[in-house]
């Protein structure tokens, strides 16, 4: 009995790997076939969140449900919450590469975030909320 305790344990710790990414290893492909305009300038505060409506309430919902398992820990390589670091260097992506990332997913340099961050009964605007939420967490919005 204890044996499979633990075989169920160790397919639980898996699976939460496997959901939250699991990788280090970057792909080459996206990172040689970034376009120009995520290298340009970072753009200012103020033009980033003008570019979307964004709810930063429904933001928080999306991001407690959902994305605080990686991102509050560190899984996978997500950035934590409260690492203004990574975050800044997030947002000099600009917010609508943010969003392709967390809607189709991204491997890079740090780990893996997959396709709709794991939610995949979140919305589109469901998506733009918790890219804004998490920016603003961090501090880079």
């Amino acid at each position: 009995m204890k044996r499979l305790g633990l075989m169920i344990l160790a397919l639980s710790l898996g699976l939460l790997v496997i959901q939250c990414g699991g990788g280090e290893k970057e792909k080459a492909s996206a990172e040689s076939a970034a376009p120009a305009a995520e290298s340009a300038a970072p753009a200012t505060e103020s033009s980033m969140a003008a570019d979307y409506e964004y709810d930063l309430a429904n933001g928080e919902a999306v991001y407690k449900k959902y994305c605080f398992a990686c991102h509050d820990a560190g899984l996978a390589g997500a950035a934590k919450h409260a690492d203004q670091e990574r975050w800044a260097e997030s947002a000099a992506k600009g917010i609508p590469t943010l969003i392709t990332h967390a809607t189709e997913g991204y491997q890079g340099q740090y780990g893996v975030l997959p396709p709709m961050g794991t939610c995949m009964d979140c919305s589109e605007q469901d998506i733009i909320d918790a890219v804004h939420y998490q920016l603003s967490m961090g501090g880079a919005l």
